[in-house]
């Protein structure tokens, strides 16, 4: 009889969410997790790349939605969604 050898192909990756969050990130969960905040205050916790940080974040798993406040200056209100 001929052994059979079973190889598992599988391999596990780590999710996004698992990845480790940079002090931007944080400060900026810490905020959205008080309530609501403008484009305006989120740059001045999470850096002038505070957009870039909420993609990551959602890419992470985190629901951040984003409501026009005023058209005409440019502000926007985000909100973290919590489940």
């Amino acid at each position: 009889m001929s052994a059979q050898l079973a190889i598992n192909f599988n391999v596990t990756v780590a999710p996004a969410a698992e990845k480790r969050l940079g002090r931007h990130h944080q400060a900026i969960l810490a905020a959205l997790r008080e309530g609501p905040r403008t484009n305006w205050e989120l740059a001045k916790v999470g850096g002038l790349r505070f957009g870039a940080r909420l993609e990551e974040l959602r890419s992470a798993g985190h629901r951040i939605s984003t409501h026009r406040v005023s058209e005409e200056r440019g502000v926007f209100m985000y909100r973290l969604e919590e489940i």
